[in-house]
């Protein structure tokens, strides 16, 4: 007798039990909802008060009418014979006058239960009086016609406190909303904060009401009730001490008395009033410290509060703006580690920055947070839940990547510390439940981590565990880990569904509630994971009864004993049951079904596990494992006709019903089976497509417990076809690891067809349709990862031929891949890559036609429009592409290139200015998104500085592009992004004055240069560097950056007087060969009207006025610039100062004007405005004395 078998059976029976419970209750709790809502709807407060009110007038006008008529004798000795006659005479005799007396006695019991109700709650009112204000009044002190400082103070104050309590009631509330925890696994923890009790309803007490003449003392009386009903009432003064501002505020009520004093900041001298920031800076401390002594009882320090806020306001800007997400995290982070700093036993702040850093998958540091939040408060439950929940976490994302016991899969040092976590989890759930019981998502997470366990222990029988936890939990469960993760996980239905009954009928009670509502939910979507969690760890046990029972020693099936036989149907039933009740609480889900389908699978029911999987799949249909469960329902048909054919039976085909007994299928002709047969095949093989499409390496663990619990199948002839759907999903996900491999290494291997032979180097014996669906698939995949590969080592037009082919292989049969992976946006970034802009936005078009929402598709189209100069359209792809995903800094970068390319061209100074503050602005936010310290870091100081250069803010230009140095030259020091950004300093540099050190700069970009391209003369006519197109991205070629650097050098020669005006002349003349060779259109326009502007300043300052305005001039002709024009006015003004004949000194003088009137239209910083300002001036004088 198997004796543990017997336990098991016995054991089923109380859950069969609490299924049919369960689902009887959850039917009737919906009459029961229907019926509260309709009795709320009649009833709510004020209508019942009012009819109750109703009630008692009439019955007690009843009851004194009646007196009239019959004794008191009568009424006691219980002789009611009068009162039909009664009620009638007292009908007959309601006058209007009577009417009216009725509805005033109503109407006056009415408002004094109403006053009484609005008086209990002064109680727990916060009532703050207008402050006083006893400052000395000085002459000039308070300006005829401004109202006096403290006036509005009150107000102010309340506004702040009540902002405070919104903060914290929304952080509350969001705890009770159903949050995106990606499959069954548990939800991840929340912030969590005190719910502000004390301070509901600050508000100020107004000095009085005026109605027309009458003026009604409401502040007194509000105040009388306040103090008859012992409420708290707060009072502040303002004055002056040591010139500088005291606020002191008093708390008077029934309870402890407190008080507050802000100081605030020593006032300038000739200041007569404080600054609105003072005041509010003040008004924000006192808040925080009222809040910190009323709400947290004085338990933390105030600065520690405010940091704190001003934390959980990140937080919730990051979840209600999706853009804002990352930075948020980042910046809440900062803040509550602001406040740890000021308070170092604030153990929310410790959790929630855990919780921060939880949400970031920073599994390590969370790890620190939430034990240095134990260590502060060592009997708070949510630092238990929340610690065990990270290493479970950090657990599973380990497991999630790859195969356990395969060679190319986790390696057994990883398996050992994901075992020591796993038995961390439960040891930290035992604690949690300790402290707090009932709990279901501890007894869930308890439950997951032994099924989890059992994972590892079933597949790694030799692992060295290691864990001193382990030793300890084995020796007081005693029993194996699926048995154990069946137990919680049952306790965790059994809460779950206690707490989903106390929510549903608080709920159905107070429907106008929105909090009871979202309690609700949230309570609705745990009970459906606990319930099919549970479902799934019992198929487990299913199908372990089924294989241990199922294969003797010569690998014949044998009958399962009559134990196994009937533990293996109540499971079926319990399991089918618990399903359903699923599918009740959540019918939009897939897994549900799945699991029903897996139960009739298993009980060799194909025929109605396809049904269940194709409303699986019809549901989600990238939920591989339902594929590939469907392509196992049909392998397993396909197998009973093919092994009814070879036993010669007349269309007779057995199978196995959940009932235990054989049922025969109709029989069928010969050539109706083979029809049948092949739809079979096609649907098995559609399947297969399908497996290929949605496949995964992220997400296999799933897939890999298919694998495991039918891997049994090769040795089995009759399930031949199963096994070739086993051997295909098997391959995929090891092709798939070795590709994620790949692409992490710096080498590419290209594919071969032997990958697909089994461990023995044999052909796989597999039908040539399904092997010929996996080669197409496989060739598809190994061109797009060849591209991927190709485009790193900056290789497009060989890219462009691996993703065509790619495309070929892959978009007519599996278009998920195409659009999963982005290909066609592949495609188009390789195209940019050479400048073919066209082609790109094409395949960009292609993309979008597949994916409308492809943030890559919309990228590529973006660069494409911004190849072929149509900016309008560029930046409103680079919109959709930021709305599709706000969360990537690229597209920021592309929307503050393309403005500060529109500034550069524009002519409008107010509209250059709103350009470049805008490309400023998206600069900026790129640049919050990346880590301190690595390329793409400097790559955005790089180009905030360029924007501050052309700005003319030279300072921030200048400490933007030290900053870009200092990461560049960590990572390279020659690379031409650290040349480029030095030049950049150096124009820095010159724009501050500071001519010494901007020299030096230029010259060490020469230097640099001449060491860069010595090696390779041909670098010269290069239009661009892959280094610099690939990642600076300014367009700059090596050509531009040596002429620009020899222009920079002549103009520094001629400034510090240090070599002559020959050797600036070398250096311009050194400069123009290199224009010539400049390929870029654009780039080579500007750099010389650099050039020209540079030569006519040297002419300019050796008196050769005719030649310097020639050469301004000519610069125009590439480029408006205000400094040339300044430059040629100048020419103008000195060259007319030279002339002595009036007439063509006047002319001369004319022109300068014109010039400074251009100068004037086009400078956007104000740098040459002033001074064409005061040249206009003179010109003026000049003029009226010619």
């Amino acid at each position: 007798m198997n004796w543990k078998g017997v336990k098991f059976l016995l054991g089923l029976l109380p859950m069969l039990i609490a299924a049919y419970f369960r689902g009887l209750e959850y039917a009737s709790s919906r009459i029961v909802k229907w019926f509260c809502q309709k009795i709320y709807t009649l009833l709510n407060w004020r209508f019942l008060t009012l009819l109750l009110i109703v009630t008692i007038a009439l019955f007690f006008h009843y009851l004194i009418f009646s007196l009239n008529l019959v004794s008191v004798a009568d009424i006691l000795a219980g002789n009611l014979v009068w009162m039909p006659s009664g009620v009638l005479v007292w009908i007959r005799d309601f006058t209007p006058i009577t009417l009216l007396e009725l509805c005033g006695i109503i109407l006056l019991a009415y408002l004094l239960v109403e006053f009484i109700r609005y008086a209990r709650t002064a109680s727990t009112n916060v009532a703050i009086d207008e402050f006083k204000d006893f400052r000395k009044r000085a002459p000039g002190r308070n300006p005829k016609g401004s109202p006096p400082l403290a006036e509005d103070l009150n107000d102010r104050l309340v506004v702040e406190l009540d902002r405070i309590c919104t903060l914290y009631h929304n952080i509350a509330e969001s705890m009770y909303s159903v949050s995106g925890s990606p499959g069954m696994r548990p939800q991840p923890p929340r912030i969590i904060v005190e719910t502000p009790d004390n301070m509901q309803t600050a508000s100020q007490v107004s000095q009085s009401l005026t109605v027309g003449p009458v003026n009604i003392p409401m502040g007194l009386i509000r105040g009388i009730i306040s103090s008859f009903m012992k409420g708290v009432r707060v009072v502040g003064f303002l004055f002056e001490e040591d010139n500088r501002l005291q606020l002191v505020v008093h708390k008077i009520g029934p309870k402890e008395q407190l008080s507050w004093t802000v100081t605030g900041p020593e006032k300038a001298g000739n200041a007569t009033l404080p600054a609105a920031p003072v005041l509010d800076s003040m008004i924000q401390e006192l808040a925080c410290k009222m809040f910190a002594s009323m709400e947290l009882k004085g338990s933390h320090e105030w600065k520690a509060v405010r940091s704190f806020n001003q934390g959980l306001e990140e937080y919730l800007h990051s979840k209600t703006k999706p853009h804002y997400r990352v930075v948020g995290l980042r910046r809440a982070e900062k803040k509550f580690i602001e406040a740890l700093s000021e308070d170092k036993r604030y153990h929310k702040a410790y959790y929630n920055l855990g919780v921060i850093y939880y949400e970031q998958k920073k599994w390590q540091a969370a790890e620190r947070a939430f034990i240095s939040s134990l260590q502060a408060n060592p009997n708070d439950e949510n630092s238990y839940y929340a610690l065990a929940l990270n290493y479970f976490q950090e657990a599973y994302e380990v497991l999630s990547k790859g195969e356990i016991n395969k060679e190319n899969g986790l390696g057994k040092e990883q398996l050992r510390s994901v075992y020591c976590d796993l038995c961390r989890v439960i040891e930290l759930c035992d604690v949690c439940l300790s402290l707090q019981w009932p709990n279901p998502e501890a007894y869930e997470l308890k439950g997951f981590a032994y099924r989890l366990r059992c994972c590892i222990t079933d597949k790694c029988l030799d692992l060295d565990r290691g864990c001193s936890l382990d030793t300890v939990l084995t020796e007081r469960c005693g029993v194996d880990d699926l048995e154990n993760a069946i137990r919680y996980r049952r306790t965790a239905v059994q809460q779950s569904w206690g707490c989903l009954r106390k929510r549903f009928i608080k709920a159905s009670l107070l429907p106008s509630q929105d909090r009871s509502a979202r309690e609700f939910e949230v309570t609705k979507d745990l009970t459906y994971k606990c319930l099919n969690n549970f479902a799934y760890t019992l198929q487990q046990k299913c199908i372990e009864i089924k294989t241990h029972s199922q294969l003797g020693n010569l690998g014949r099936v044998n009958d399962l004993t009559w134990i196994d036989h009937l533990s293996f149907w109540l499971l079926s039933h319990i399991l089918i049951r618990m399903y359903r009740q699923a599918l009740d609480l959540k019918p939009s889900k897939a897994n549900p079904h799945l699991g029903i389908g897996v139960v009739y699978l298993t009980a060799d029911r194909p025929d109605i596990a396809a049904r269940y999987f194709r409303n699986a799949v019809s549901i989600d249909c990238t939920l591989t494992s339902a594929w590939v469960y469907l392509a196992l329902a049909y392998s397993k048909l396909l197998d009973d006709i093919d092994n009814a054919q070879k036993s010669g039976s007349e269309g007779r085909v057995k199978c196995s019903g959940l009932n235990g007994c054989t049922s025969d299928r109709e029989n069928i002709s010969q050539s109706k089976r083979n029809e049948q047969k092949q739809d079979f095949l096609d649907k098995r093989n559609y399947a297969l497509k399908q497996i290929l499409n949605y496949i995964e390496v992220e997400k296999p663990f799933h897939l890999y417990r298919i694998i495991e619990d039918h891997k049994d199948c090769k040795e089995r002839p009759e399930s031949q076809r199963c096994w070739e759907v086993i051997w295909l999903v098997d391959k995929a996900l090891k092709f798939l690891e070795y590709a994620r491999a790949l692409d992490a290494s710096n080498e590419f291997v290209l594919p071969s067809l032997d990958f697909m032979r089994d461990e023995s180097g044999e052909e796989p014996n597999v039908d040539s349709n399904l092997k010929s669906i996996f080669e197409n698939w496989l060739m598809g995949e190994w061109y797009r990862i060849h591209g991927v590969f190709l485009l790193k080592c900056g290789k497009p037009v060989l890219v462009e031929q691996m993703f065509q082919k790619s495309l070929d292989m892959l978009k007519s049969t599996y278009p998920e891949r195409v659009r999963k992976n982005s290909i066609h946006a592949s495609l188009s970034h390789a195209q940019i890559r050479q400048k073919d802009y066209l082609k790109a936005i094409t395949a960009a078009d292609n993309g979008l036609s597949l994916d409308p929402r492809c943030f890559y598709a919309h990228l590529r189209r973006g660069q494409g429009f911004y190849g072929i100069n149509d900016l309008d359209r560029c930046v409103e792809e680079y919109y959709f592409a930021l709305q599709c995903d706000p969360e990537q800094p690229e597209v920021y970068f592309r929307i503050g290139q393309v403005n500060l390319l529109r500034a550069q061209r524009s002519h409008d100074p107010n509209e250059k200015r709103e350009l470049l503050s805008e490309a400023f602005k998206y600069f900026k936010m790129a640049l919050d998104f990346h880590e301190s310290g690595d390329r793409d870091y400097a790559k955005m100081h790089y180009w905030l500085g360029k924007s501050s250069l052309i700005m003319g803010s030279y300072n921030e230009a200048r400490t933007f592009f030290e900053t870009a140095e200092a990461v560049f030259k960590t990572v390279d020091p020659a690379d031409i992004a650290s040349i480029k950004t030095t030049f950049h300093l150096g124009e820095a540099h010159l724009g501050m004055g500071m001519f010494a050190s901007s020299s030096f700069h230029f010259k060490r970009v020469h230097h640099s240069l001449e060491k860069f391209l010595c090696l390779d003369d041909s670098l010269y006519g290069n239009s661009l560097l892959p280094e610099v197109e690939d990642f600076l991205e300014d367009g700059i070629c090596t050509c531009a950056l040596r002429a620009l650097c020899h222009i920079r050098c002549a103009i520094m020669t001629e400034l510090c007087k240090s070599d002559g005006i020959g050797a600036a002349q070398r250096h311009l003349d050194a400069a123009e060969p290199l224009i010539q060779k400049i390929s870029n259109p654009t780039a080579s326009h500007e750099v010389r009207s650099e050039y020209l502007c540079a030569k006519g300043w040297l002419l300019l300052k050796g008196g050769e006025y005719s030649e310097a305005i020639e050469a301004f001039q000519q610069a125009h002709i590439w480029k408006s610039m205000a400094q040339s024009y300044w430059y040629m006015a100048r020419a103008y003004y000195e060259r007319g100062m030279r002339l002595h004949n009036p007439q063509l000194r006047k002319e001369q003088f004319l022109l300068a004007s014109e010039c400074c009137d251009y100068v004037k239209a086009l400078d956007f910083t104000g740098r040459y405005t002033v001074r064409a300002e005061q040249m206009l001036s003179k010109l003026k004088c000049s003029l009226g004395q010619t």
